[in-house]
């Protein structure tokens, strides 16, 4: 949130520079030995730093070569344009011209806050990246910018609808929770479904070498298991 533009900007006007910062990060590491030795390369962001991933490293990930093991994880950035509502996603189309905001030159969509969606962001990564998703089908942020009515799921039952149909190649880790937030937080690895906590997701995800994905979906919203700690919160 340090740029206040998602990691999106290039603009002195308004002073948003969050997609120069973003790159100017990587232009640095280019000169560092150890970063050109890497093997491995594993980018994590939660909620707008998601956001900020989802737009900026379709380009930069160009500039890596294939034999590295790349690999993305995005905590609860899978934002969907959810029919009718006023303050979600479709919202940031107004601050994008404030921000002078850097769309992927892959993204030719309209209008463009749709290269923030993550079912249309992913299909601009180079294909050898591996992409893992966590995110809560009742994530109380995103209910509460789309304005939803909670006494119906509908928002839910699309927000799965639209994992369930992501590109194949992403993991996907999905519990029923009212949570923002998971790698953050003091109990993130207790979060399961079906018993199968986030922690032992991570871990298979992390150290498999064949390029075969695993899918949590908490389809009937009643297999998850939530662990609460009041200060989390706090930390966000």
């Amino acid at each position: 949130y340090c740029s206040s533009d998602l990691w999106s900007g290039s603009s002195n006007e308004s002073h948003s520079h969050g997609s120069d910062i973003f790159h100017a990060i990587f232009d640095d590491l280019k000169s560092d030995k150890r970063f050109q030795k890497a093997q491995q390369i594993i980018f994590t962001g939660f909620s707008a730093g998601g956001l900020g991933l989802l737009l900026n490293l379709p380009n930069l990930l160009q500039n890596f070569p294939s034999t590295i093991d790349l690999r993305v994880i995005i905590d609860s950035s899978w934002f969907i344009d959810y029919p009718g509502s006023i303050n979600g996603i479709s919202k940031i189309n107004e601050g994008m011209a404030y921000w002078n905001t850097q769309i992927p030159s892959s993204c030719h969509l309209k209008p463009q806050y749709r290269c923030f969606l993550g079912s249309e962001a992913i299909r601009f990564f180079p294909p050898h990246v591996r992409i893992l998703i966590i995110q809560s089908l009742l994530d109380p942020t995103q209910l509460h910018l789309d304005d939803v009515n909670l006494r119906t799921n509908d928002f839910s039952l699309q927000l799965r609808e639209s994992l369930h149909q992501a590109n194949e190649r992403v993991s996907i880790f999905a519990p029923a929770c009212s949570t923002h937030g998971f790698l953050f937080r003091s109990l993130w690895s207790q979060f399961d479904i079906k018993q199968r906590t986030l922690a032992s997701v991570l871990n298979v995800w992390l150290r498999r070498k064949k390029r075969t994905h695993l899918r949590l979906i908490d389809h009937q919203f009643d297999s998850s298991f939530c662990p609460q700690r009041e200060n989390d919160d706090e930390l966000y």
